[in-house]
């Protein structure tokens, strides 16, 4: 069995065994306190292939929810936004372990530079 097919199969179960509570991230994170789950949304951003994923990419290859995915991503330590977004304009997560990018610098540098004008 594929590795997204396994995780299909497993939170299709695990998903109604979820704690109940609420995690940091706003409306709609209501039981996203899952230890799976958050080892799970993390693993897939240190994947080497990517340096940054979406909520969608990170949802699709897991099989969590999208919401679930974007609340243990705001919710983490380990995570960070970065200052970008894809073509599609999903925001760009990666864990904080990870340099930043000079387009990530270059980004920073220029919303600085507009916000310090006004």
């Amino acid at each position: 069995m594929s590795k997204s097919g396994w995780l299909r199969n497993y939170f299709g179960r695990a998903g109604k065994r979820l704690a109940a509570g609420t995690a940091a991230g706003g409306p709609g994170c209501e039981g996203v306190s899952s230890k799976a789950h958050n080892d799970l949304v993390l693993a897939a951003l240190a994947d080497a292939r990517f340096h940054f994923r979406t909520v969608p990419s990170i949802a699709a290859e897991t099989g969590i929810p999208e919401t679930w995915v974007r609340c243990i991503l705001e919710s983490s330590e380990d995570v960070r936004k970065a200052p970008l977004c894809d073509e599609s304009g999903n925001y760009l997560y990666t864990l904080r372990s990870r340099p930043r990018t000079a387009r990530e610098i270059l980004a920073e540098t220029r919303a600085s530079l507009a916000g310090s004008s006004k």
